[in-house]
């Protein structure tokens, strides 16, 4: 190798010793280098992130992986299920136009009265958030006629329908409600009641399961 190309390339190496070392200064090489480390914890220059731009304040934000702020989602309160049932052994033949209510007295037809010992207690209080009705018809099905069923506060005196359009039409009929809003204080007496229409072909043999979900 001639000087001359020794000289060259040293000249060369010193010249990219020196780019290195003032990226490296900077800290704008990617890794962070001597300059970052001053913004670290315990640096000379520690920086707060609360004062970043995009740093959206508040205390329940949190930062996603893609870097995206957003508000952790609501979990609710703890949730309980109370359940309602009706109808004798041979099943309720339901008249027209008549309320009827039941509370837990599985064994026991709906009456037209509100029964005074099969009430169902609230278990907490709080919300009835959602209802879900099953409807048995054993025997004849009804006429496409809808019966309006309701939840029953009878020590606050309020009540709310669950639905206005459950049918009587199939052997099975299912209705459900996740928007509900009726306050309930723990210990309540709780009965479901439904409104018949006035069915053209009236069903008979049924029975009558409810469900109510109830959040604190």
């Amino acid at each position: 190798m001639t000087r001359h190309l020794y000289e060259r390339l040293r000249a060369e190496v010193l010249a990219v010793k020196r780019q290195v070392s003032l990226l490296i200064a900077s800290g704008s090489s990617g890794g962070g280098g001597l300059h970052a480390s001053t913004h670290q914890d315990g640096g000379a220059d520690e920086l707060d992130i609360t004062t970043l731009g995009g740093f959206p304040g508040g205390v329940t934000d949190f930062l996603r992986e893609d870097g995206t702020w957003q508000t952790p989602p609501s979990s609710g309160g703890t949730r309980y299920t109370v359940e309602f049932y009706g109808g004798a052994a041979s099943g309720l033949n339901p008249s027209d136009s008549l309320t009827y209510y039941f509370g837990d007295q599985l064994g026991a037809n709906p009456t037209t009265s509100q029964p005074a010992n099969t009430m169902v207690i609230a278990p907490a209080t709080g919300t009835v958030v959602a209802a879900h009705i099953r409807i048995i018809v054993l025997g004849t099905l009804g006429s496409a006629h809808n019966a309006t069923f309701s939840v029953v506060n009878i020590d606050a005196v309020t009540s709310e329908v669950i639905s206005a359009a459950v049918p009587f039409t199939s052997a099975t009929n299912k209705v459900s409600n996740t928007g509900m809003t009726l306050a309930v204080t723990a210990g309540d007496a709780l009965l479901i009641s439904f409104l018949t229409p006035a069915w053209t072909t009236n069903p008979l043999q049924t029975y009558y399961i409810v469900a109510l979900v109830i959040e604190e």
